[in-house]
């Protein structure tokens, strides 16, 4: 029938593609009218603020220093392997163990408190031991590397000759031993 023509007559004008380009041209006509959507809008808004809710406190609580946690009363002394710090049987220290070291200044900065840097011997034969010499070179690179490279206070460090440690807790391997004597010990 002729009027239906009519009504299809705005469908079949042009052909539809799939672009990137804006369309131009609006069909006026069409099969489905349009359906009115409701809107509700509120006086308000939808959403609520969230800093009208907030509270000033007066009296904020500290907060905690981590030295005076119970949980890391037993966590004061720090060994690391040599063999991860520096390489081979020198004082060169390893990208790696910087790594490790700048997360230890990382702790040390929120913990201030003195530190002894030594090297452990593995054993208590005399090839095991590692001279005083080079220990003391190690336990100054790990010392020089907290105090300048990661900005730790120089006054806070001390380095200390090899100490073979308690006789049960024998180590395979040199140790480097990194206490730190906190302030409640002062």
């Amino acid at each position: 029938d002729l009027a239906s023509l009519k009504k299809l007559q705005g469908v079949f004008d042009r052909m539809e593609m799939d672009s990137f380009e804006e369309v131009r041209k609006i069909r006026k006509d069409s099969l489905v009218a349009p359906v009115k959507r409701p809107v509700d809008w509120t006086d308000k808004g939808s959403e609520k603020r969230t800093d009208s809710e907030n509270k000033i406190v007066k009296n904020p609580k500290a907060p905690r220093v981590i030295a005076d946690s119970d949980a890391f009363s037993d966590r004061k002394i720090f060994y690391i392997p040599s063999e991860r710090l520096f390489w081979g049987g020198g004082s060169s220290m390893k990208p790696s163990g910087k790594k490790q070291l700048e997360i230890l200044a990382a702790f040390m900065k929120r913990l201030p408190c003195q530190t002894t840097i030594g090297e452990l011997a593995p054993g208590k034969s005399p090839q095991d031991s590692p001279s005083p010499q080079k220990s003391l070179e190690r336990a100054w690179a790990v010392a020089n590397y907290l105090t300048e490279k990661q900005g730790l206070p120089k006054s806070r460090f001390s380095i200390a000759v090899p100490n073979l440690g308690p006789a049960e807790q024998p180590y395979r391997q040199r140790m480097i031993q990194i206490a730190l004597i906190l302030r409640t010990m002062d």
